[in-house]
Order: C-alpha cells, then structure tokens, then sequence
C-alpha cells in the first residue's frame, strides 16, 4: 500500500481554509480522471468526499481518491443505486427524488 503523507482533504481545509480556485481545478480534474478511470472498470465509489481524497503532494497538489468499501461493480443499469448509502452531506441531489432538484428548503 501505499504511503501518502500529507492526510486527507477535509483536515487540509480545516487547517488552512477553502483551496484556491486553481488549486481546486487541480484536484477536479484529478478526481474525474480517477472516476472516468473507474467507471471504465465498471465500479461505482459511492462516497466521494474531502475525506476520501488523499493528499499525496503538496506543490503542485496530487491527490488520490481512496476507500472503495461501498463501491460497487455496475454491470448493467438495474444493478445502479438500489441500495442507499454514502455520506448524507454529500449525496447527490438524485438521491433524494421527493426532493425538487434546486430546492433550498424551508427560509428563515
């Protein structure tokens, strides 16, 4: 296995704040070229979050997409999103089909 020494994303922000905008793009791109790696391969992550993204290099910032416990093999389109699960702040919107896509809830 290997070492990333850096930790995860989500203690990164805590420590130094919101990444910048280029920084940021960095990691996107990075995360749908592993995601667009996976797909290929058939496999559904189902958690992707701060936590779950490793930082393996600072400057320019590398970053690896990591614990694959929920992810699953998608092999045809009746075998997607039967079971819930991931992590509730980070669920897709579709996820929630009573839920109007774009609904903010309830104001204040």
């Amino acid at each position: 296995m290997e070492f990333i020494e850096h930790g995860d994303l989500a203690d990164y922000m805590k420590k130094y704040g919101p990444l910048k905008e280029a920084m940021m793009q960095d990691v996107t791109r990075q995360l749908i070229l592993a995601l667009e790696y996976v797909h290929k391969l058939g496999i559904s992550h189902r958690d992707i979050k701060p936590e779950n993204i490793l930082i393996k290099r600072l400057s320019p910032m590398v970053v690896k997409l990591s614990d694959f416990g929920l992810a699953k093999m998608i092999t045809s389109d009746e075998s997607f999103l039967k079971t819930f699960c991931g992590t509730m702040l980070y669920l897709a919107p579709e996820v929630f089909p009573a839920v109007p896509h774009g609904a903010r809830g309830p104001r204040t």
